[in-house]
């Protein structure tokens, strides 16, 4: 894990920050002893490492919004915990409650080590079913196929922005898919957007 977080609230304004170098210290303040929590966080840190060159990107473009055209359809954004707040306080755990975007709560803890606050990711997955914990299980082995391929994607995407060939950050979901199309050999990729043939 990272160097963790001075306070909760620094934590918490991090989860809220939608860039690059946020959401890079919210993954490595990440720790559990879970296999789950371990291939959790890995599997993120690896999604997130392999689209950063497209992040940063879209960051340097358009901020804020570039992140979110990003990760609005991505698995990067299930640690999105915008909503979270702090339940209870104590002077090493603090119980964070958070409200997803389909409504669903759920409470984890974050745990203070030496002076540092970090998310206890055993915490994050007490409350997932199995079905949750086997999602898990199938996004790491898809990462891991995909990984090389989302890497070039993001660099290809990253190319196009800085060159002005993407309109605005709602399009950046369709230029992966096309680019990802022509990368796999899927010819048809040409004039594939991802979206309505309107685009």
């Amino acid at each position: 894990a990272g160097a963790g977080f001075a306070s909760p609230e620094d934590y918490l304004a991090a989860t809220k920050a939608f860039d690059p170098a946020s959401m890079m210290k919210v993954l490595d303040a990440m720790k559990g002893s879970m296999p789950e929590s371990r291939l959790l966080v890995n599997t993120l840190r690896s999604a997130l490492s392999d689209q950063r060159p497209m992040l940063d990107a879209a960051f340097a473009k358009w901020g804020a919004a570039g992140i979110k055209g990003i990760t609005g359809a991505s698995a990067l954004n299930n640690f999105n915990m915008g909503d979270a707040k702090i339940l209870e306080r104590g002077d090493t755990k603090v119980v964070l409650e958070n409200t997803d975007a389909a409504g669903k709560v759920s409470k984890f803890n974050l745990v203070k080590e030496g002076n540092a606050w970090f998310l206890d990711t055993d915490s994050l997955l007490a409350g997932m079913s199995d079905a949750d914990k086997a999602g898990i299980q199938a996004m790491a082995g898809m990462m891991k196929q995909m990984g090389p391929v989302l890497r070039q994607v993001a660099e290809a995407v990253a190319v196009k922005i800085k060159a002005g060939e993407v309109a605005s950050p709602a399009d950046i979901q369709a230029t992966a898919t096309k680019v990802t199309m022509e990368l796999m050999g899927g010819g048809a990729g040409k004039g594939f957007s991802g979206g309505s043939p309107e685009q």
